[in-house]
Formats: C-alpha cells, structure tokens, sequence
C-alpha cells in the first residue's frame, strides 16, 4: 500500500504508528486525534457508536509448516496426525489463540501443547525455516512469510475457521484530510488485487 501510494506521490510522507495493544485500547488514539485511521482486526460493539468501521477482507487461518518439513509434502493430512509435533501457538487468552483452540475442538481435540507461545511473525519465520514447527496463520501471512524465499507451505487441512475481519476504522464526524483520504483509496485497490491472488 505504502509503496503504491509512494509510486504515485512521491513527495508524500506515511506517518505509521504500529499498535502494541488490544485495538478497544489503541481507538483513543483515534478519538483524541493522534491518528487518521486505523486498519485493524476485529469488529466489534463501540458503545459510543462514534467510530466508521469499513470491512476490508475476512480470510481463513490455515495450518503451515516448514518449507523443509516433510508435512509439507503431503497431500492428504488430518489434523489429529499432527497432535504431537512442535506447534508455534499464540497466547490461550488473545482472540487468535481462542480462535484456534476452538477449530481443534470441533474437531473433537485437544489443542496441542505449544513448543513456543509467541505473538511474533518474524519468530515463526526463524522457526519455520527449520522445517521442525508447525503453526497457524491468516491466510495472507503467508505471502508474507514466503516474500524473499520460500519459508513455509500450507498443509491441506481445512480449519473451517475465519479470522477476524481485517477493517479501516476512522471517526464519525471527522472530515479526512485529503492525504488520508488518497491512502485509504490505496489500500481498497491494493485489498481487492490482493484477495483476487491465490495463496501459494
């Protein structure tokens, strides 16, 4: 998105401010007008009513493993047949680690136990590229991880799981300013080319 909207306004400078916490607790930056927008995961009830919340994409999460890993060549696999490899989880109580809790038990397991209990994508990177782990993902991390060498490859499970949505949320009665305008145009352009893309 960024490099779009630099291709096409090169005298433009993108301020991004990288959330650290839970999106209810980052939407004050937004009411008190540190920032713009904010693109995040999750859509939910805003008592206040004073938020616009546009719905970019919704994605599957998808079990991944090692390009190295000899799962990765399989092209029949169940879920249970994985139970007691290394797994790369995300923490139980954050809206991820639930979501995949919840596709192991309907499927009638237990989620397995995690090798490592991390938040960090460039952890999973280092970890993957052993061809030891295996983890979970939304769907477009995975062009992500693969961007500069082939990292890790999807299994052919289906979770049957989708994330949260991925969405813009900007104030209600708040005119943007004409810069932000143009990068939310970006990124509507830069989403619908992306989710027209298979995953590889």
């Amino acid at each position: 998105m960024i490099g779009r909207l630099s291709d096409q306004y090169p005298g433009l400078t993108v301020h991004v401010a990288q959330m650290s916490r839970p999106i209810t607790v980052e939407i004050r930056q937004l009411r008190e007008r540190n920032v713009d927008l904010i693109i995040s995961r999750g859509v939910f009830a805003i008592p206040e009513d004073d938020l616009n919340a546009e719905i970019l994409f919704e994605e599957p999460f998808i079990v991944i493993a090692g390009a190295q890993s000899p799962w990765a060549r399989r092209r029949k696999l169940e879920l249970a047949e994985l139970a007691g490899e290394k797994w790369i989880l995300y923490p139980p109580h954050e809206a991820p680690g639930a979501l995949v809790q919840q596709a192991f038990r309907a499927r009638g397991l237990e989620l397995p136990r995690a090798s490592v209990t991390t938040t960090s994508f460039h952890l999973r990177d280092m970890l993957l590229m052993t061809g030891d782990y295996l983890t979970v993902i939304p769907a477009c991390t995975l062009n992500v991880l693969n961007a500069k060498r082939l990292t890790a490859k999807p299994l052919p499970i289906d979770l049957g799981v989708q994330t949260r949505p991925v969405a813009i949320f900007t104030l209600k009665n708040r005119t943007l300013s004409p810069v932000a305008e143009l990068f939310i145009k970006c990124v509507r352009a830069v989403v619908k080319s992306m989710v027209s893309q298979p995953t590889r």
